[in-house]
C-alpha cells in the first residue's frame, strides 16, 4: 500500500503543481465553469476517437483546445453571454459525448474510468506525459505571470502598459486546456475542476497576494491528495472522489480557521 500511495503522490505533486496557479487565476477571473466545459468537451474528443480509430489522447487534447479557441473569439459576442455559451459547451458536449459512445461498435471503454478517473492507475507513460506538460506549462506561467496579474487587475490599464490582453487570455485558456487534457484520465472528467478550484478557495482565505495564494493552493492540493489518496485506500473508495472530499475538509476547517482570526488577518490575496 506504501508503494501505491507514494506513486499516487508524486503524480498527485505534479497536478497541484500546475492546479495551484491556474486555480488561483480562474478563481480571481471568476471562470469556474470554464474548466468544466473544457472538461466536459473531453468525453466528445474520446467519442470522435474511437469512431475514427485514433489514439483517444488526439482527441482529449484537441478538443479543449478548440472550445477554448472558440471561447477566445466569441467572448466579446452580443449574441450569446459568456456564461450562458459556457452552460452549453459544458453540458451539450458531455451529452453528445456520451450518447455518441453507445454508438461506437465493438470498442471497450471503461464510462466510470473517464468520469472519474484513476490516479491509482496512472502508467509511466501517463506520468512521463505529466512530468512533460507540468513543466512547460509551469514555464509559460512563470514568464507570462506579470503580464497574467495586470490583466486580471485592470484589462484598461493592462493596454496601457503594453501588454497584448488578447495573448495572454489565449495563453490562459490554452493552458487550462492542456492541464485538463493531460488529467482527465487520472481525475476524470467530472472532478477535474474541483481539483483546480477548491485548493484555490482554500488558500484564497489564508493569502494576501497572488503568488501566497498559488503557493498555497499548490500545498493544499498536495495534502488533499495524501490524505484523499490514503483513505481511498484504506477504505477502498473511489480514489478521485475521495480526494476531492479531503479538498472540501480542508476547506471548512481553513474557514472555521479564518473566522477565529483577528480582522486585520483576513484581507485575501489583493486581486481575488
Amino acid at each position: 500500500m506504501i508503494s501505491i500511495i507514494s506513486d499516487a503522490l508524486i503524480i498527485g505533486v505534479m497536478i497541484s503543481a500546475l492546479a495551484g496557479p491556474l486555480g488561483s487565476i480562474v478563481v480571481w477571473r471568476r471562470m469556474s465553469f470554464f474548466g468544466d466545459s473544457l472538461a466536459h468537451s473531453t468525453m466528445l474528443g474520446i467519442a470522435i476517437s474511437l469512431f475514427f480509430s485514433i489514439n483517444p489522447v488526439y482527441g482529449i487534447f484537441i478538443t479543449p483546445l478548440i472550445i477554448a479557441l472558440i471561447l477566445l473569439m466569441t467572448s466579446n459576442s452580443k449574441w450569446l453571454s459568456v456564461d450562458t455559451w459556457l452552460a452549453i459547451a459544458s453540458h451539450g458536449t458531455l451529452a453528445i459525448g456520451l450518447v455518441a459512445l453507445y454508438f461506437v461498435q465493438g470498442k471497450y471503454f471503461n464510462i466510470n474510468a473517464i468520469l472519474f478517473g484513476d490516479i491509482l492507475a496512472a502508467t509511466p507513460t501517463d506520468f512521463y506525459l505529466l512530468a512533460g506538460v507540468v513543466l512547460f506549462a509551469l514555464a509559460a506561467m512563470v514568464w507570462y505571470w506579470n503580464d497574467i496579474i495586470a490583466v486580471i487587475i485592470s484589462e484598461d490599464l493592462a493596454v496601457a502598459y503594453g501588454i497584448n490582453i488578447n495573448l495572454i487570455k489565449g495563453i490562459f485558456l490554452v493552458l487550462i486546456a492542456i492541464f485538463v487534457a493531460v488529467s482527465i484520465k487520472i481525475v476524470g472528467v467530472l472532478l477535474v475542476t474541483a481539483i483546480m478550484i477548491i485548493p484555490a478557495a482554500t488558500a484564497r482565505k489564508l493569502s494576501k497576494s497572488p503568488e501566497q495564494m498559488a503557493i498555497k493552493a499548490f500545498i493544499f492540493g498536495v495534502i488533499g491528495v495524501g490524505i484523499g489518496t490514503y483513505l481511498s485506500v484504506e477504505f477502498d473508495t473511489p480514489t478521485t472522489p475521495t480526494i476531492v472530499c479531503a479538498n472540501l475538509l480542508l476547506l471548512i476547517l481553513v474557514s472555521f480557521y479564518s473566522l477565529a482570526l483577528p480582522p486585520t488577518s483576513k484581507r485575501a490575496a489583493t486581486v481575488a
